[in-house]
């Protein structure tokens, strides 16, 4: 049973983040439940109270994600401030995470062994500014043309919780 966290009116949440998860989570669980899937404010209070009522209102899940950084972790402190969140050994108590934007907070959750953060999803430096380079070179030697959609290929690294590859990358990205 999946809580998902979005911005389903924007499409690079909803329809490139949050869709292929739960497509894939359906792909290896074709009966899994959605308890809720909406659009969440992106501010750690509002996204932390937002979880509380969720655990209030419908508490049995054991999924959770949301579309970036702020969204997954204030649903993180909404969890724990509920008791859940938690894991023995990085083997989840109550539910799954994943958080999206591997940033320093989420991954100091990954490689926690108490946390139930599973995986994250990151968009290195190195990455995003190799796509964002390529798409400023044909916006300026004129292509697309200004009625076609420009498309950039943005993939993401997905990162478990092995604490060497997660150094690795983030000694190769930031140094």
């Amino acid at each position: 049973k999946l809580v998902i966290f979005d911005w389903v009116e924007i499409p690079v949440c909803h329809e490139e983040r949050m869709v292929p998860f739960v497509d894939g989570v359906k792909s290896v669980a074709p009966d899994a439940q959605i308890v809720f899937w909406d659009t969440v404010p992106a501010n750690k209070d509002q996204t932390m109270a937002k979880m509380e009522d969720q655990l209030q209102a419908n508490p049995d899940f054991n999924i959770y994600t949301g579309c970036g950084s702020d969204m997954v972790l204030g649903g993180i402190a909404g969890l724990e401030s509920g008791g859940r969140g938690k894991a023995v050994d990085k083997a989840p108590q109550t539910e799954y995470i994943v958080t999206i934007d591997g940033t320093l907070a989420e991954l100091e959750h990954l490689v926690d062994p108490s946390s139930s953060v599973v995986t994250t999803v990151t968009m290195t430096p190195k990455v995003n500014g190799a796509a964002f380079w390529s798409m400023l070179k044909e916006i300026l030697t004129g292509g697309p043309a200004a009625d076609e959609p420009l498309v950039v290929d943005l993939p993401g690294l997905i990162v478990h919780k092995d604490c060497a590859e997660v150094a690795a990358i983030y000694q190769e990205h930031y140094g």
